[in-house]
């Protein structure tokens, strides 16, 4: 069982409680944040450890109505998040590296194969969810049906159909940091990279982690 309970960097004191205290009467305003109810959850953990020792220092009616709030407003919080989220996935994007050149695709041997662009943001792609991460289908593609990057055995990335894609990681919040796990004895992940053949900087994936952007369309 915990002794001491913190709320930011300090013990819970009188001032503290006083203040959490006053939490609980605001709440018919509507004046509740995140941090007002990551508060409330020290509080409601304080008052049961002091139960425990024999302190009751509120009603059972109270801490109720303490477990409500916070489970309503993590409810309601939970929703929120699940609407940002998937109204970002309904959106299209570029992925282009520090000169703001994109991601773009070209044939080679019957396969769209993925591509630095000449001089452009490339192809906008769409982020689909699925087990493992988050699948990035190209808008455009020369084989209908084949549009969704992938990993090939020798680490090129190339577009194939839906059930073969590649689950890639990426935190949607902040768009950074592309990578998938490489799998293996060791499963590094690898990251996005750009090697350069026949004259184009083709898309593959190695273990160093480089920057690209994600932008709306």
């Amino acid at each position: 069982m915990v002794n001491e309970l913190t709320y930011g960097n300090r013990n819970v004191n009188e001032e503290d409680m006083l203040y959490l205290m006053e939490l609980i009467e605001k709440v018919e305003d509507s004046e509740l944040n995140e941090d007002n109810i990551r508060a409330l959850h020290v509080l409601d953990e304080y008052l049961m450890i002091q139960k425990l020792k024999g302190n009751t220092l509120i009603s059972d009616e109270t801490i109720k109505k303490i477990n409500i709030i916070t489970r309503d407003y993590s409810t309601k919080a939970a929703k929120k998040r699940h609407e940002e989220y998937m109204e970002k996935l309904s959106k299209t994007y570029y992925i282009t590296d520090y000169e703001k050149i994109g991601l773009t695709f070209q044939s080679s041997d019957k396969w769209d194969y993925v591509r630095l662009s000449d001089n452009s943001k490339g192809t906008p792609v769409k982020f689909e969810q699925a087990e493992g991460g988050l699948l990035i289908k190209m808008t455009k593609c020369n084989y209908p049906g084949y549009d969704y990057l992938t990993k090939s055995s020798k680490n090129w990335v190339y577009l194939d159909k839906r059930e073969n894609a590649t689950p890639w990681i990426l935190n949607i919040d902040t768009l950074q940091h592309i990578y998938t796990e490489g799998g293996g004895e060791h499963n590094f992940n690898m990251y996005f990279k750009f090697f350069n053949q026949g004259g184009h900087q083709w898309l593959g994936i190695d273990r160093e982690r480089n920057s690209f952007d994600v932008v709306p369309s």
